[in-house]
């Protein structure tokens, strides 16, 4: 159906099951999606619905709740005319939430603090090299 009417949807996102057949303006990077893929397993690994809808709002909140706190820390750092490190602000977020943060898992809190919060953050490595 989509070969043969791929004019009517140009400007839509297409999906086949796993596969993207249409990413309008590049939104969606599958490379990228490794979380996501974790967190919809999670709610799909589970045998009771309202057990799984418990685990889907608790992980959005937690998300919600730590990109929160990395923009905090963001503007904090430039209210005091600080480079932003996000190294330190890891470290941070892991003593504060007495947790460890998979790298995979912060890249993925970074990239929401940069779309949904819009908020330019510095790369690792400017980061790293701050650091020293």
């Amino acid at each position: 159906m989509y070969k043969n009417e791929k004019k009517n949807y140009k400007k839509s996102m297409v999906f086949q099951s796993y596969k993207i057949l249409n990413n309008v303006k590049k939104i969606i990077n599958p490379k990228n999606l490794d979380i996501e893929k974790q967190i919809v397993n999670r709610f799909f690994t589970q045998h009771e619905s309202e057990y799984s809808y418990i685990i889907l709002r608790n992980e959005i909140q937690k998300i919600y709740e730590l990109s929160k706190k990395i923009v905090d820390s963001i503007k904090e750092c430039k209210e005091k005319n600080e480079n932003v490190n996000v190294l330190k602000i890891n470290s941070q977020l892991e003593e504060f939430y007495d947790i460890k943060i998979d790298i995979l898992y912060f890249k993925f809190l970074l990239k929401i603090v940069t779309d949904y919060y819009g908020i330019v953050v510095p790369s690792f490595t400017k980061s790293f090299l701050d650091f020293i």
